[in-house]
């Protein structure tokens, strides 16, 4: 046999030139179902597609390559479709899912970030509508008796007003009363104020990230614009209202102060908004999702457990209950931390001759408000953390349990505290404040030692399959 390309002499059963590589058989390979078809052949016999790779227009006949026919200019896609080999369909499909998918996850995308940064747009409106209610119950029936503004700027400017009426109604007292006055007043418009600039610096940096995103058209990280604010603001609100959690009531009747709806309303959707955010996330990337699962479920336990530290560390530090010779005559009250040094203050105001030990309660009630302060801003840090984590799926565990001891060697030292002013005082007993602090910091604790664990031997495991 002789080559019809290059001449060259071969055996009589070879299928390729050995010099030059051309086929020699007189067969060649479908290019549509690889199968081998006469040199000749214009059409495949097995799949119908023609031997030349090229698709013949239905319209006017014309053979061409691509889409698009040369002649008629007619779209030619169900032909071509009609030739691709299986594994090429399979291929095909294969892609479709996955630009589907991508699609989808890019949508679920943008609602995440939508998510986040109306959470924002509601602290920064809501930071202007900070109010409490004074409630006056009897016999199980509540009454509002009255209102402490309608919004923040009541602390900015009507605070320290009411403080001046408050001084020229007052008898004789002394400069402590007024300084206990005044710095109440001035602690409430402190933390008023902080979460205004806090809510209006993030979400006026949360808008200018949010529009660059969208108009980039890819994820970015809108969380640590919102998550952060977002601690601060369930922090210092509670904080704030821990400066007035003072409850005092004789026999069946009770007076004690409560968030206005603003505020809780703007917790709620705050917090249904980072969750819905966090959950798409989980969801955009799946294989995070897979890998992390305990870190996600660990630090959402802690981000809960911080929750309830919030709202039971701005209970009664003290409480005391006197009865007299009869029902009626019992009297309750209980009073925080904050109260408690300011209240003391404000005592010996009001006092021509005080006592040495009312400076020792003093004394060590501004040291129980020292550290209850410390705690305040520990769980604020460690709330943006947790929630960071959450929807960043970061890890950290060592970060955990470092601050968790911090949380509950503070906590117990506030107890301490706390036993010890009761000591001097001889009277009353201690609130539910000190002792859920201690109670929940160690639940914290425990919880952040199980991550760091759990995290180890998933390492361990890790390194060990590989």
């Amino acid at each position: 046999m002789v080559c019809k390309k290059c001449g060259a002499e071969l055996a009589d059963d070879s299928i390729y030139c050995m010099q030059c590589g051309a086929r020699v058989d007189g067969k060649k390979k479908c290019l549509h179902c690889g199968r081998d078809i006469p040199e000749e052949a214009v059409f495949c016999s097995y799949c119908g597609a023609r031997a030349d790779g090229k698709t013949v227009c239905k319209g006017c006949g014309t053979a061409f390559e691509g889409s698009f026919c040369p002649r008629c200019g007619k779209k030619i896609t169900a032909a071509a479709e009609t030739y691709m080999m299986p594994h090429e369909k399979l291929k095909k499909a294969e892609q479709e899912r996955q630009a589907a998918k991508s699609k989808a996850y890019n949508v679920m995308s943008v609602i995440k970030q939508s998510l986040l940064f109306a959470a924002l747009c509601i602290m920064f409106v809501c930071s202007f509508f900070i109010s409490f209610t004074m409630v006056y119950s009897e016999r199980g029936a509540e009454q509002l008796t009255s209102s402490s503004g309608a919004t923040s700027f009541y602390f900015l400017v009507d605070s320290f007003k009411d403080v001046k009426e408050l001084l020229a109604q007052t008898g004789t007292y002394y400069r402590e009363f007024e300084i206990a006055n005044y710095l109440l007043a001035g602690s409430l418009c402190a933390i008023v104020a902080s979460i205004i600039i806090v809510c209006a610096v993030y979400f006026a940096i949360g808008t200018v990230a949010f529009v660059r995103g969208m108009r980039g058209k890819k994820e970015f990280a809108m969380s640590k614009y919102v998550v952060t604010p977002a601690a601060a603001f369930l922090g210092l609100l509670i904080l704030l209202k821990s400066f007035m959690s003072v409850e005092a009531g004789s026999g069946s009747a009770e007076v004690s102060f409560r968030l206005g709806t603003v505020s809780i309303l703007n917790v709620a959707f705050v917090s249904v908004f980072l969750a819905g955010a966090a959950v798409l996330h989980i969801i955009t990337h799946p294989k995070d999702a897979g890998k992390n699962i305990m870190n996600y479920v660990m630090n959402g336990l802690c981000a809960a457990l911080v929750f309830i530290s919030f709202l039971t560390l701005a209970g009664n530090m003290i409480k005391s209950v006197t009865i007299g010779s009869s029902v009626t005559e019992s009297v309750n009250a209980g009073v925080s931390a904050p109260l408690l040094a300011i209240g003391i203050l404000g005592a010996i105001g009001l006092t021509e001759a005080p006592e040495d030990i009312m400076y020792t309660i003093m004394n060590k009630s501004i040291a129980a408000f020292a550290v209850y302060l410390i705690i305040f801003v520990l769980l604020i840090i460690m709330m943006a953390v947790f929630a960071r984590r959450i929807t960043g799926a970061k890890k950290g565990g060592m970060l955990n349990m470092v601050f968790s001891c911090i949380a509950a060697a503070l906590s117990l030292a506030y107890l301490i505290l706390t036993l010890s002013v009761l000591d001097d005082a001889a009277a009353g007993s201690v609130g539910g404040s000190p002792i859920c602090a201690l109670v929940f910091s160690l639940l914290l604790l425990g919880t952040a030692i199980a991550a760091c664990i759990l995290t180890r031997d998933k390492k361990s495991e890790n390194t060990a399959a590989e």
